[in-house]
């Protein structure tokens, strides 16, 4: 089960960063607003599909942490991809790997528990890594570095509020969330006056809206297959491969290579979102089909 459970993970992982390289090519020619309509519409279309094909009842109103997910999930999925098409792959997806740090912070608030020193130590050590990373970089990204850090927050909030939807397939919560998502995305598309954008689009634009589609469909999917089959600790640790996947394709597509203290602020990040990552027994508290 462990075995399958970490293939799903591997691919589920491979996916999304994938599809956060393809995000980085789409924003260099289309806004952000039409990529990210683009990926969670397709995402409904193919749930809506599978809902009706397998009978799954869908939930229109249902309790109130389906609409908190919806709405934390909608805001997150739309922070994530303007930061991956105004930041590199990697700055984009260690910032959004931060989420398992909030979680921590947020199941303590909601449960009235002290927050452990692990917990406050991770936090120092993500806050240092942020530094670190994007110090030299400040001036002309910070609104893109906030974004994508409010991103992993309101990741780390739509996971919480799975935690209450236990009794509701995941393809109902899908089906809800990316249905509310589209809507929204719909109401940026247009409130940004992208969809008057004139110019030329870059070769093989449709192709590659096609490919981010069906890389974060297939990414959702198999991370909720692996967090319902296996332990959550240690598929966290495999979703690390995320920053080093990353890494690879900012090098061999743009040439882009990091310094020192950037490599630095990576392995800080890295160990804050590590000693944050779900025990043991922990395991069934969180899915990864809340994340957007």
């Amino acid at each position: 089960m462990q075995v399958r459970a970490s293939g799903y993970m591997l691919a589920g992982t491979l996916s999304l960063a994938s599809m956060g390289a393809v995000a980085h090519l789409l924003g260099e020619s289309l806004h952000w607003s039409a990529v990210v309509f683009v990926r969670i519409f397709a995402t409904f279309v193919l749930a809506i599909t599978y809902a009706r094909i397998a009978k799954v009842p869908l939930v229109f109103t249902g309790p109130v942490p389906l609409w908190t997910r919806s709405f934390f999930g909608t805001v997150a999925i739309i922070c994530n991809f303007y930061a991956l098409t105004h930041l590199t792959v990697t700055d984009a997806l260690t910032l959004l790997k931060t989420s398992p740090i909030w979680v921590g912070i947020l199941m303590a608030v909601l449960h009235k528990r002290s927050h452990s020193g692990r917990v406050w130590v991770s936090l120092v050590l993500g806050v240092a890594g942020v530094v670190f990373m994007e110090q030299p970089k400040f001036e002309g990204h910070w609104f893109p570095i906030l974004v994508a850090v409010c991103s992993a927050l309101f990741i780390a909030s739509a996971q919480v509020s799975m935690t209450y939807l236990s009794e509701l397939s995941t393809v109902s919560v899908v089906v809800h969330f990316s249905g509310f998502a589209s809507l929204a995305a719909a109401g940026m598309f247009v409130a940004t006056g992208a969809w008057r954008y004139d110019g030329t689009y870059a070769e093989g634009t449709g192709w590659w809206l096609v490919v981010l589609a069906l890389l974060g469909t297939v990414g959702q999917v198999m991370m909720t297959n692996a967090f319902r089959r296996g332990n959550a600790m240690l598929l966290s640790l495999i979703g690390l491969l995320a920053i080093p996947v990353a890494v690879l394709y900012d090098f061999m597509l743009w040439d882009r290579r990091l310094g020192r203290m950037e490599l630095a602020g990576i392995g800080l990040i890295a160990v804050s979102i590590v000693l944050c990552a779900p025990r043991p027994e922990r395991a069934g508290d969180l899915e990864a089909g809340s994340l957007p």
